[in-house]
């Protein structure tokens, strides 16, 4: 890159810079600028009953959707059935809404060694809800992705869960999983 120098004046103040360290100032805004957004949305999705329910970082209040009825809707068998309705649905009536529900732990991920899981989330718990979203199905019917932050608050607790132990949980929905 040819180092050409390009001056701002404003009144009687002037600033003189080659391109190499415009481009320099410009990358550095635009790091700092995406760390930022990076931060805003980690701490979007926070149904915690904790000391930051009432703050604003909340999406909204746990909603009165019950497991059956999204099972019903935009579950295994609806999907397959009628693919464009189940995520018609799905965007409607379950994106990003609070739910409270309970399940059974397939299996607990701490995604330290994954780098590439890590950056999306740090801990994933795989869910086997009752009933069972695909009758006779031995997987899990749903999976909780948890933010470093919610990792770190809650390690004790997450460190004793074992395959097979009764949990209630609180969630944003954010996604439809496989489809």
């Amino acid at each position: 890159m040819i180092s050409q120098l390009l001056t701002f004046q404003a009144g009687k103040m002037g600033i003189i810079l080659t391109r190499r360290y415009l481009l320099y100032i410009v990358m550095t805004i635009t790091c700092g600028l995406a760390i930022y957004v990076f931060i805003l949305t980690e701490s979007g999705h926070n149904h915690e009953q904790s000391k930051l329910a009432s703050s604003k970082c909340c999406i909204g209040p746990i909603t009165g959707i019950r497991w059956e009825d999204y099972k019903r809707d935009c579950g295994f068998a609806s999907y397959v059935r009628e693919p464009q309705r189940a995520v018609a649905k799905f965007d409607r009536l379950y994106q990003n809404m609070g739910v409270s529900w309970d399940g059974y732990i397939i299996r607990v991920s701490l995604n330290e060694e994954d780098a590439i899981n890590f950056a999306y989330h740090s801990s994933s718990i795989m869910i086997k809800m009752e009933p069972e979203d695909q009758e006779g199905g031995h997987g899990a019917d749903l999976g909780l992705s948890l933010s470093e932050r919610v990792l770190t608050e809650y390690k004790d607790i997450i460190d004793n869960l074992h395959r097979g132990d009764h949990i209630r949980f609180n969630a944003t929905i954010l996604s439809m999983g496989d489809t």
